[in-house]
């Protein structure tokens, strides 16, 4: 097993050290400076303790505490497992059980679901120092274990190391030049499935911005294309069906890059999005199964007629 520094988390470094002050991350009317980002995350580290090899929980509601979250235990050393809130409390009582975690980061209006051993982001995170040795992490500790939806099923733990996610990282910088025209994520995916972390890092892991959708957009195609203009996103991940869907209500925004999965997507309906983005827009069929880590497909540019079959 070799040791690990630069990647991923080293790309997260890499743009604190050089854009500091730029802003990292947008929920409604509050935004994160990389600066902020890594001091947040680092108070949660430190808050943690090391953890290396550990597996430790992580629920919260929509906003800025989810990317926290993530980056403050994987700092720590550890992998984190995310738990829907919305989730029945049988289901988060399984979940916590079969991992196995024995420390839980919450925040407080949530933290009567899990009891006791809780880090607390919005109360505990002050006392703690702003800054945080890098952790030297093995290649195959896990960055993460998400559960499964279960509909064919008890859901099952996946786990995905650091090696996996380094590997991801790696050809999305082949494909996107993520380094060279940073993206601004526009994030309508929810916490406990993999795609948040994928927004997270395609955006602020290259000197990006991530934008987090909050629920009235993500049900309302009209509030996300608004969403889109005021904060000039020009990438997002979603469902074919909630693109299908933002095309009939106004025109599309200009985007770099399109990824859709999860459900199939005729080839029809790609041709008819096809001549409604701008011909530069790369659209990615993903359709990748969280064992694969995140990502399986190929794309195609928005102005060519041939797509998926």
């Amino acid at each position: 097993m070799g040791v690990m520094v630069q990647q991923p988390l080293g790309e997260f470094y890499a743009r604190v050290r050089e854009t500091p002050g730029a802003t990292a991350l947008v929920f409604g009317d509050r935004r994160l400076s990389f600066a902020e980002l890594d001091e947040l995350s680092a108070r949660l580290a430190n808050a943690l303790g090391d953890r290396t090899g550990e597996l430790v929980g992580l629920s919260v509601q929509r906003g800025p505490w989810m990317a926290v979250g993530i980056l403050g235990i994987l700092r720590s050393g550890a992998g984190y497992v995310p738990f829907d809130p919305a989730y029945p409390a049988a289901r988060l009582d399984w979940m916590r059980e079969d991992s196995g975690i024995r420390l839980m980061v919450t925040e407080s209006a949530l933290a009567s679901r899990f009891g006791p051993d809780l880090v607390l982001l919005d109360e505990d995170l002050a006392a703690h120092p702003a800054q945080v040795p890098e952790p030297a992490v093995h290649g195959e500790n896990a960055a993460y274990l998400i559960y499964t939806s279960g509909s064919t099923g008890p859901p099952k733990g996946v786990t995905v190391t650091h090696r996996n996610l380094a590997s991801v990282l790696a050809v999305w910088q082949e494909m996107y030049q993520l380094r060279e025209c940073p993206l601004r994520f526009v994030s309508v995916t929810g916490l406990a499935v993999d795609l948040f972390l994928a927004d997270l890092m395609r955006s602020v892991f290259f000197g990006g911005t991530l934008i987090i959708a909050p629920e009235a957009a993500i049900a309302d195609p009209a509030l996300l294309l608004d969403l889109f203009a005021e904060h000039q996103g020009d990438a997002i991940e979603t469902l074919p069906g909630l693109v299908k869907a933002m095309s009939r209500v106004g025109p599309l925004p200009p985007l770099r890059l399109l990824s859709v999965g999860s459900e199939g997507w005729p080839a029809r309906d790609f041709r008819d999005l096809a001549g409604r983005l701008d011909p530069d827009s790369l659209v990615v069929n993903a359709f990748g199964a969280t064992e694969t880590t995140i990502d399986s497909g190929p794309g195609w540019r928005a102005a060519t007629t041939a797509g998926p079959g």
